[in-house]
């Protein structure tokens, strides 16, 4: 079935995706100097890398999930409406926050 090929290629871009990731932080915690690890985690937390990966996951389970039709279309309309109030609820908190430490320098 065309679904649960697209389902297959997704684990495998996720997996390899996560090897490289893996990979390149490895490297950049072994090569660094002491203290680096630090600002490395540091750069993490601030790209969101956590919580895009989570809504990608979050959306595209929710996909695969209406194309199953496991899913009613309500039900996935509320999902995905909730991801993007969440996003871009955290990206005006994001201006807001780096305007106000801005104003303070």
């Amino acid at each position: 079935m065309f679904v649960y090929e697209i389902a297959k290629l997704f684990v495998v871009v996720f997996a390899i995706g996560c090897v490289t990731a893996s990979i390149v932080g490895g490297i950049a915690f072994y090569k660094t100097s002491k203290g680096a690890g630090a600002s490395f985690t540091r750069l993490i937390r601030r790209a969101g890398i956590l919580e895009m990966v989570t809504v990608i996951l979050i959306a595209a389970g929710t996909t695969n999930l209406r194309v199953l039709d496991k899913l009613s279309a309500e039900a996935t309309v509320g999902i995905l409406s909730g991801i993007v109030g969440y996003v871009l609820g955290g990206l005006a908190r994001g201006k807001s926050s780096s305007r106000d430490q801005e104003e303070e320098e």
